[in-house]
């Protein structure tokens, strides 16, 4: 027994230098960026490698990342040739975040997705986002003292306004793939683009069959977090009746949506959870009559959102919502996006003080 348990020990012990010695002799890649130069007809690829600790230390504080650069007439041919750039082996299961110009999301996007599927050792949980208005390199190499890992700032940014605004809608690339194989549902994906040289998210970005349609500002993106059923913090407002540079405002923190979708018409069923979150007007929130009023305010506002968005998704003919799919699914049959007419119906739970008013419109 005592032999055995020696005999163990060492093998332990020899397979734990093994793993130091292979993590020491890796080039872990945190964000990848892929473009397409139509005058060369070139994949562009860009690796964002983190540094190790010990040139860390040697290099100023900022420095915590470096990139590597690989082309080629096809993805594989760009990986390889980024590859023979690093004199270490390519580590890509902590990849953080992947951007891709509009010409790969529009054009290229499936010689991607054929190459990461069939390469088991790149994990697909990563965020993908597509660059607004600026090569997808750029963004990645846009390094500074705020961002020192573009990939890692991103992927903050992303987890952040999930939780905390929802002006964003994360996309891994599993998520993404799903969407691009179904042909009964149009893709979306989160945009990102730089401001003053600085990391800026954007709105979301809308397609119809791999075409880029339109980019979403924030509060449209937020009313597709609504819609999604995926909205943690949505925030609405309205002036004051007696002093316009004031408002009155409050938080969506939950909802349950419901579709009912028929040959001509989806009828969207919005029961949602709210706070009020400020003030400003000084109504009197012990009075069950100012949460009436509070109610038809942001209902007003809120559905006004919503039946902006739905013009916006008819015009692109941009179906993210997957009304097609919904409906093949319970009828086997396909329907013509444009032509559906599109009705929302909510309802608010105000909650203020741990009170919750459940205030409905006596006209619906």
């Amino acid at each position: 027994m005592k032999k055995i348990f020696i005999l163990l020990f060492f093998i332990f012990l020899s397979t734990g230098c093994y793993d130091y010695k292979e993590l020491n002799n890796l080039a872990i890649i945190s964000g990848i960026a892929l473009d397409y130069d139509n005058d060369e007809n070139k994949y562009k690829l860009t690796f964002e490698i983190l540094n190790d600790d010990k040139v860390v230390d040697d290099l100023e504080s900022s420095h915590k990342t470096y990139y590597v650069n690989g082309e080629g007439r096809s993805i594989t041919d760009a990986f390889n040739n980024a590859n023979l750039e690093i004199n270490k082996i390519s580590y890509y299961s902590h990849i953080k975040a992947m951007i891709i110009s509009e010409e790969i999301a529009e054009n290229h996007a499936e010689d991607f997705i054929d190459y990461f599927i069939r390469n088991s050792y790149i994990n697909n949980l990563f965020y993908i986002l597509v660059a607004k208005n600026e090569d997808a390199h750029k963004i990645l190499e846009s390094t500074n003292v705020e961002n020192r890992i573009i990939s890692e700032s991103i992927y903050k940014l992303m987890d952040n306004s999930a939780l905390g605004n929802s002006l964003s809608i994360k996309v891994t690339l599993e998520n993404y793939i799903s969407l691009y194989v179904n042909p009964m549902q149009d893709i979306h994906l989160p945009s990102v683009t730089l401001d003053d040289d600085k990391l800026k998210l954007q709105g979301i970005a809308i397609f119809h069959k791999n075409e880029l349609k339109d980019i979403l500002n924030f509060n449209e993106t937020q009313t597709l977090n609504i819609l999604f059923d995926e909205n943690k913090n949505a925030y609405y407002q309205f002036k004051c009746d007696n002093d316009e540079n004031k408002y009155e405002s409050i938080d969506v923190y939950e909802q349950k949506i419901d579709y009912k979708i028929s040959k001509n018409k989806v009828v969207i069923t919005a029961n949602l959870m709210a706070k009020i979150e400020e003030n400003q007007c000084k109504y009197n929130l012990k009075d069950k009559k100012t949460y009436i009023k509070l109610q038809k305010d942001f209902e007003k506002i809120i559905n006004e959102d919503f039946e902006n968005l739905f013009k916006i998704l008819k015009e692109n003919n941009s179906d993210v919502l997957g009304i097609n799919y919904k409906y093949y699914k319970d009828n086997n049959k396909k329907l013509n996006f444009q032509d559906l007419d599109f009705e929302i119906k909510t309802n608010i739970n105000l909650n203020k003080n741990g009170l919750i008013f459940e205030v409905k419109n006596d006209n619906k």
